[in-house]
């Protein structure tokens, strides 16, 4: 029955025969097999409905079969309203419905809801609380609020069909510390319906171990919706006998959690391994009315505990215990979270261990005990004695690859073998290589690569010795008391030295074989479980009940670091039935692991020649076999030698624009080119980063897919970092992940069960992982490509620089390309592509990057594809001279320029001399010449004036003849003045005006000729 508040009125509806009743506080007219009935009253109105139906075959309610339920809140109040834990009885009486106001009450963990005061209290000691959280991990039969249905299924569209057809007997089985799924094909669900007041979360812990078990949770609403988160709706990985935890978040409001599994019974499988859960909890409900009491083996010592304390070993408890009861230690003993003691038996031979002591001078000395804590009684009258410790044996035969000594087995060195473990190893002989190989027939101690432990169901320590144990030409299962623990030997691996290829052409990279019995009284099971570093565990294979002796033989077709484990149960069963599992045990009489990393050799055989054989003794990569010594000398410089070699070989010369890394083992290319035609340098660092490229999207099957390209072109030591994967998308498929180069992978779109897109990585290949070359492509039109034909990347304009081209190739062939796929990336100059812009692309006509498959093309235009600048990239520009200085500047030819980094030259002056001052000194010298001249003219009009003068006067003093007397004589006496001396005889002007002659007379002639 359930109950909801409508505004004032109250409706209560129940289901019987597959039809919902309705009473309501209205009268309303029935409709779609629903009833509505007026109230009547408190009572009556739950009587006259009750009394519509035939309720002959159910009893009435007693107190104990009731539950009280609250209505979802409507206007801040609600009602609390009793109703029937089950079907099984009818409530005809049942108390009055309560009213109560404010709908907000949350309590805190250890607190529940006291319904009469309607506060938080603290539970009291011996129980537990979650506050607004419900835990389910006691499973003696399926709790309350559970639903299980079971149906056979098929699937006809790949040929299978159920080996069984009735599955009213599978289904989820409580199983006390878990519950568990069909061991059948049938399809199981498990749903548990919850509504969650406020957004909260859940998680659960699982175990599940076959991977031919689909198990399949989801999350629905309401509406019966699967959610569409990921989280919500996911398919369980296996996790070997490990158990894992998954979390997620709940919608406020009603959810319907499932858990389903659907098994396929392949080949002669009868039996699946089923799926567990041993611990539930959801948060997010609003409250609990009573805490819950500790289940049996746990207890609670205090007030307001949020979860109960498992017992110690030696001591058990009841439900709902506030402390633990110890066991009488004589008579009883029992394990770890324990409801009752286990009565002693008589001691076995399977109750004590033997230890032996180092080797020394070939002997050891055997120790016995019993193991702890001693479960058993020696004062009973069956029971076996305890040998005698410290007796001496010889020392057991070292196993092969191992050689013996005064203190113990030690393995062989490099380069050294030993088949049966004398005491020393030999050398391998020339031209044979070793055979590396773990081989453990003897068990005197456990080997340095193995661990033992023991993993129970409630993951406390197991009871007893601790997993397995060596016993000389054996390793057995301890005689652990705890039947249901799972004992784990793991074998660590470390990966593998080299591949092979058997008969059929597929990959071998190693090989495990193991001889082995079990020796059970009931439903024992050995599990062989791989899990590989970053993975999940897969189940290799397992077998049920007592087996023979018999071995077993796994071939390891991937190279990885992983863990083997081989996990022992005694039974799935929870009781101890006189101790009658105690003798059960698995047994391993011998191990052998071949071509495992770390192992030694164990024997050394002839190479063949001409064979791939990486097993013979080789000279390291880098370097190669000196013909003369036989020795291993490193490659000359800028040569090299990829790998191993077992023959004479010579290093490869590396080729244009590639150097060889510092191992001598590839060419690389530190991200720099110089051109030997325009002699301009290129730095590439830029581009060193990994860059990825997506192709256009192409259809097929009706999926939409999309190509993923990583490039690392440079800057990588020779070897690609470029990374592809596919992505984990079930318990079956494991994760693939390649590198090089140049690797792609391809991403698939489907629609998933939520109507979301699905996104699926998958096919990762590699398609260049060695750079062959890089050079400067002198062509304009890029056909590189022989196979298309076709101008691969137009240029659709005059390139301002030849392409510098990275030639890569992966050598390994397959059946779509022979020779293997080669690439080219192109890296173009564009100024007018930032870095930040760049991407490369695929030809326009083949933009999945390949016309054939096997040669793939692309182009990256970036900025940083331009070469270094240099003085050739910017030309200068002279100013006049300005103040005594000419300023010279600097420009780039073309903006944006075109090359990269480097600067212009800072502007610079020199000194000059202006023309103005030539002008000024010009014009001064021009002024002063003239001032010269004007003076030299003023100083001879003035002389010319003094000549007058004189002239003037000589008129003057003249007699008046025409003719001058003879000059007397041509001295001047020392009386006449300077004046005179410049006396002249002047033609009179007059004179010449009037055509006469007529002189003037000179004065100092005439007193010249008086002397």
């Amino acid at each position: 029955m359930k109950s909801l508040l409508y505004g004032h009125e109250l409706v209560f509806s129940f289901e019987y025969s597959n039809q919902t009743f309705c009473l309501r506080t209205t009268g309303r007219v029935c409709k779609n097999s629903r009833m509505y009935l007026n109230w009547l009253g408190k009572y009556i109105i739950v009587l006259v409905a009750l009394r519509e139906v035939s309720t002959a075959d159910k009893k009435e309610c007693t107190a104990d079969m009731i539950k009280y339920e609250y209505t979802e809140c409507k206007d801040g109040a609600r009602w609390k309203v009793a109703v029937p834990k089950s079907s099984d009885c009818v409530l005809t009486a049942p108390p009055a419905p309560v009213h109560q106001a404010g709908c907000e009450i949350s309590c805190l963990r250890g607190e529940f809801l006291d319904e009469n005061t309607q506060t938080c209290k603290s539970c009291p000691p011996g129980t537990y609380s979650l506050g607004n959280g419900i835990r389910y991990d006691r499973w003696d039969r399926i709790p309350e609020g559970f639903s299980v249905t079971t149906t056979s299924s098929s699937f006809p569209e790949f040929g299978y069909s159920p080996k069984v057809s009735n599955c009213s007997m599978s289904g989820w089985t409580a199983r006390g510390g878990y519950i568990s799924s069909s061991t059948d094909d049938c399809s199981s669900s498990l749903t548990y319906t919850v509504d969650i007041a406020v957004k909260g979360s859940m998680s659960f812990v699982y175990q599940s171990t076959d991977e031919d078990l689909i198990f399949h949770f989801f999350v629905r609403n309401g509406d019966c919706q699967i959610s569409a988160s990921d989280r919500n709706n996911t398919f369980l990985s296996t996790t070997g006998t490990s158990w894992k935890k998954y979390t997620l978040l709940l919608e406020k409001g009603r959810n319907l959690l499932t858990w389903k599994t659907n098994g396929l019974l392949l080949g002669s499988k009868t039996r699946l391994r089923p799926a567990l859960i041993k611990e539930i909890e959801i948060f997010g409900v609003s409250f609990l009315t009573k805490c819950h009491p500790c289940k049996p083996g746990y207890f609670s010592e205090t007030e307001k505990s949020d979860w109960c304390r498992p017992c110690l070993a030696g001591t058990h408890s009841k439900e709902g215990a506030i402390h633990c009861t110890k066991c009488n230690e004589t008579e009883s003993y029992s394990h770890a979270a324990s409801a009752e003691c286990i009565e002693k038996q008589a001691c076995t031979v399977g109750d004590y261990f033997h230890t032996l002591s180092s080797c020394r001078n070939g002997k050891t000395i055997v120790s016995y005990d019993w193991n702890s804590p001693q479960i058993c009684r020696e004062d009973l009258q069956d029971s076996v004695a305890l040998p005698k410790s410290g007796m001496q044996e010889a020392c057991a035969p070292c196993n092969p690859g191992f050689y013996g000594g005064k203190t113990g087995c030690a393995p062989c060195r490099k380069g050294s073998y030993s088949k049966d473990g004398n005491s020393t190893c030999k050398n391998c002989p020339v031209g044979s290589h070793p055979v590396f190989a773990y081989v453990y027939h003897w068990w005197d101690t456990l080997p340095s690569n193995m661990a033992v432990s023991c993993l129970t169901t409630n993951q406390e320590t197991c009871l007893g010795p601790n997993g397995w144990s060596s016993n000389g030409g054996m390793i057995a299962s301890t005689a652990s008391e705890t039947p249901v623990a799972y004992l784990l030997l793991k074998l660590e691996i470390l990966g593998f030295r080299s591949v092979k290829r058997d008969a059929a052409g597929e990959s071998e990279y190693g090989r495990l074989t193991f001889v082995f019995e079990l020796k059970c009284f009931d439903d024992c099971v050995l599990y062989v479980m791989k899990n590989a570093k970053g993975g999940s565990t897969r189940v290799l294979a397992s077998w049920h009940k007592k087996t023979e002796k018999t071995s077993f033989e796994y071939v390891f077709r991937r190279n990885e670091t992983m863990n083997i484990t081989l996990a022992y149960q005694k039974t799935s069963r929870q009781l101890h039935v006189d101790r009658q599992y105690s003798g059960d045990m698995a047994v391993i009489y011998s191990m052998e692991l071949y071509n495992a990393v770390g192992a030694p050799a164990i024997d050394c055989i002839d190479c063949v020649a001409g064979s791939d054989d990486s097993g013979c003794i080789p000279c390291p990569a880098g370097h190669k076999i000196d013909s003369n010594s036989k020795s291993c000398v490193k490659c000359p410089p800028n040569t090299i030698l990829p790998h191993e070699t077992i023959q004479s070989q010579n290093c490869s010369m590396c080729s244009t624009g590639t150097k060889s890394n510092n191992a001598q083992t590839a060419c690389r290319n530190d991200c720099a080119f110089d051109s030997l035609i325009t002699s301009r340098s290129y730095d590439f660092g830029k581009l060193s980063t990994n860059q990825l490229s997506i192709t256009p999207p192409s259809f097929t099957g009706g999926h939409k897919y999309v190509h993923y390209y990583n490039f690392s072109v440079c800057g990588n030591n020779g070897f690609g970092n470029a990374r592809c994967s596919s992505n984990n998308t079930g318990n079956s498929v494991m994760k693939e992940e390649v590198s090089g180069m140049i690797c792609r992978s391809t991403r698939f779109t489907s629609l998933g069960d939520a109507g979301k897109d699905m996104h699926l990585f998958s096919q990762p290949k590699v398609i260049a992982s060695v750079l062959m070359e890089v050079y400067e492509d002198t062509s304009s039109n890029a056909t590189d490509n022989k196979m298309c034909g076709s101008q691969i990347f137009p240029t659709g304009r005059e390139l301002y620089f030849n392409d510098i081209v990275y030639r890569y190739a992966h050598p390994t062939p397959s059946d779509d390309c022979p020779s293997g796929t080669t690439a080219s990336v192109r890296l173009r100059c564009n100024p007018e592509v930032l870095a930040k812009e760049s991407t490369i692309v695929m030809p326009k006509n083949y933009p999945e990057g390949s016309c054939d498959g096997c040669n793939f093309h692309f182009l990256w235009e970036s900025v940083d594809a331009c070469p270094m600048c240099e003085e050739t990239d910017y030309y200068s520009i002279k100013s006049g001279c300005e103040d005594g200085f000419i300023t010279t500047q600097y420009l780039w030819h073309s903006y944006p320029k075109r090359c990269r980094g480097g600067s212009l030259p800072e502007d610079s002056q020199t000194a000059c001399t202006d023309i103005k001052f030539y002008v000024e000194v010009g014009v001064l010298a021009a002024a002063m010449l003239i001032s010269a001249m004007m003076m030299v003219t003023f100083l001879f009009w003035r002389k010319n004036r003094s000549l007058e003068y004189k002239y003037q006067r000589l008129v003057g003093n003249s007699d008046g003849n025409s003719e001058l007397k003879a000059a007397d004589t041509c001295a001047m006496s020392g009386s006449e003045s300077d004046s005179d001396d410049d006396a002249v005889v002047f033609r009179k002007r007059k004179a010449k005006m009037m055509k006469k002659d007529e002189t003037v007379p000179l004065n100092h002639s005439q007193n010249f000729l008086k002397m």
